[in-house]
């Protein structure tokens, strides 16, 4: 069933504190699995796969940042440009319009820019979140001084992985929610435009179906 505050208003369903508990008590016992599994029967390709699953999320997470990063961007570069023109229209510089045109092209300018707020927010907390896992110099010497490093390496590399995809996954979720934002603002410029055009047009349109109708009805 469609939440109808979610659709005016998208923020995300974040973990609760008790959520986030099971799922790091379900990350550490994958953790202890691959600690335990004996990867020696096909290391090589162990290790292939483990480096292609490290990869994998790898990649996630630089896209994650990547489109927040772009929604960014794009807000800074509509923010100026958009102020100048609804300052025009307000004051009544240069576009002729009637005051309750006026006052509903800023009422759809004012959510627009709350959209726009909004995924501007949600972009910076999704670049924002940390707690990124790899594996160093220090891991690879590790797993040279011992006596199995490439089945070290292995368990090395998937417990990164593993433990990286919770916060790849809160990245896409706050990205996604920065792009429904971004939406609806580009939805509300467009209306604000819209009436900025033909506002005065449809507002003498409906004062002359009033008449009418006030005249039958009399």
């Amino acid at each position: 069933m469609l939440d109808f505050t979610r659709f005016i208003w998208p923020s995300p369903r974040l973990e609760s504190a008790a959520e986030r508990k099971e799922r790091e008590q379900h990350v550490e016992a994958i953790v202890s699995k691959i600690k335990t599994q004996e990867w020696a029967i096909e290391l090589d390709t162990s290790l292939e796969e483990a480096r292609a699953i490290y990869s994998a999320e790898d990649e996630r997470r630089k896209y994650a940042d990547q489109k927040a990063s772009i929604y960014l961007t794009l807000i800074a570069a509509i923010v100026p440009f958009s102020l100048p023109f609804v300052s025009d229209i307000w004051r009544g510089n240069n576009v002729l319009i009637s005051q309750p045109v006026r006052i509903c092209f800023f009422v759809s300018f004012a959510l627009a820019l709350s959209y726009l707020v909004g995924g501007a927010w949600w972009s910076f907390r999704a670049i924002s979140v940390s707690g990124y896992h790899r594996t160093d110099v220090e891991d690879l010497l590790q797993c040279w001084g011992s006596q199995h490093p490439k089945t070290r390496l292995t368990r090395k590399i998937l417990c990164a992985a593993v433990r990286n995809r919770a916060g790849t996954n809160e990245k896409f979720t706050k990205a996604i929610s920065a792009h429904q934002f971004l939406i609806r603002a580009i939805i509300f410029f467009v209306i604000s435009t819209f009436i900025a055009i033909a506002g005065d047009d449809i507002y003498a349109l409906i004062l002359s179906a009033q008449s009418v109708l006030l005249q039958i009805i009399c």
